[in-house]
């Protein structure tokens, strides 16, 4: 959840994060080069994939900060709300995140991570190893055989 400024090290603490949430007020941007630094954190990593390769060189060469609002398009915030309905919004995304909350999500979340930059020949194979381990693991068997049988209805046979 992102509001008032989402600044150097609090962008890169955003950048490291699932899922973000912001205030439309929020101004976001890297500032190291502000402060005669670069960044160490993440954010000269992170950031292009988050928000374009344009848009992220602008930020971190020119260390200026943009509205929330700026960053719309480039999906790596989920909701950009007014202020007064932030509270409320990051604790529904919380709750649609908690409501899903398994070993399964644990073990996607790791391989999400894992596999971040990598090379897809690479992240495909580590996606069929997470396959296997959680279909070992957990009761994925017997929720498919569960689904299968489901009874159907016209709706689902048009």
């Amino acid at each position: 959840m992102l509001h008032g400024h989402a600044v150097a090290g609090g962008l890169e603490l955003a950048l490291a994060c699932d899922v973000v949430a912001a205030a439309d007020t929020t101004l976001i941007g890297d500032g190291h080069l502000n402060r005669r630094l670069t960044p160490a954190g993440g954010s000269s990593v992170r950031l292009p994939s988050a928000v374009g390769r344009g848009l992220s060189r602008w930020l971190l060469l020119t260390g200026k900060l943009l509205p929330a609002t700026e960053f719309a398009n480039t999906g790596w915030i989920r909701a950009i709300v007014p202020e007064a309905d932030l509270d409320a919004t990051a604790t529904r995304i919380c709750h649609q995140l908690a409501d899903r909350n398994s070993p399964a999500q644990q073990r996607l979340k790791t391989l999400l991570h894992r596999i971040d930059g990598i090379a897809p020949e690479h992240a495909l194979r580590e996606e069929l190893a997470t396959f296997a381990d959680n279909w070992q693991a957990s009761s994925a068997a017997d929720a498919l055989r569960a689904f299968l049988a489901l009874p159907t209805t016209k709706a689902d046979t048009k």
